[in-house]
């Protein structure tokens, strides 16, 4: 039994030894920090892949940018100048020339007048004039014959018209007007009977005209007593 407490004994100092030694060398030991896997990694290097030869020596160009279409221009309406009349100015150092007169208005003409008529069953005949007539200057009147039915007027007679005593403030170029002054067709006949009217007033022209109308059987000569009176301004 001594043995055995003996060798109890003996190992409880060995097993004081050695925690001794573990304890000293716990105390010297130096603590090495475990490296964080993640960030002591080393991470494989990737290298950009080379430009060819190509790629190296031909830059990288960008397309031209393409013209636009010139912009068609838009139609507008070109507006019509107006033109105005204007009355253009006198030169410098001229009189400017007076505007010409009116011309006078001439008083509308009056109706014809004619005398009564003389009518038989184969003529008429009568005077005729114009409506106005102007003191001073010449005018005419008119002897006018027309035949009835089958009956013509005689174009170999003498026709003529014996004025009678002109009255005062006329005056005649001659006292007979003949045939001459006359315009014959078979169906008509008309004598230029010319006076001259000196005063304004009334004029009445008188005269004896002789004349002729034919059938186809005969012929008739007669002669008749005209007068007509005219205006004179």
């Amino acid at each position: 039994m001594a043995r055995a407490l003996t060798w109890w004994g003996g190992g409880i100092a060995v097993l004081a030894l050695g925690a001794v030694v573990g304890c000293e060398g716990a105390g010297t030991a130096t603590a090495t920090p475990t490296a964080d896997p993640v960030a002591t990694a080393t991470l494989p290097v990737i290298a950009a892949p080379a430009a060819t030869a190509t790629q190296a020596a031909t830059p990288t160009s960008m397309p031209a940018p393409t013209a636009a279409p010139p912009a068609t221009p838009t139609s507008t309406a070109t507006a019509t100048p107006r033109t105005i009349a204007t009355t253009p100015a006198p030169p410098t150092g001229t009189a400017p020339v007076a505007a010409p007169a009116p011309a006078p208005v001439a008083a509308p003409a009056l109706p014809e007048v004619t005398s009564p008529k003389v009518a038989e069953a184969t003529y008429s005949v009568w005077m005729s004039g114009a409506g106005r007539y102007r003191a001073g200057q010449p005018g005419t009147v008119q002897v006018v014959l027309v035949p009835k039915g089958e009956w013509h007027c005689n174009e170999s007679y003498p026709y003529k018209l014996k004025l009678g005593a002109p009255p005062a403030g006329v005056s005649y170029p001659a006292p007979v007007v003949r045939k001459d002054a006359m315009s014959v067709t078979p169906q008509r006949a008309s004598m230029a009977v010319p006076f001259v009217p000196a005063s304004v007033g009334e004029a009445r022209i008188t005269g004896t005209f002789s004349f002729s109308v034919c059938s186809a059987a005969s012929c008739q000569v007669e002669s008749r007593e005209l007068a007509i009176t005219v205006k004179v301004d």
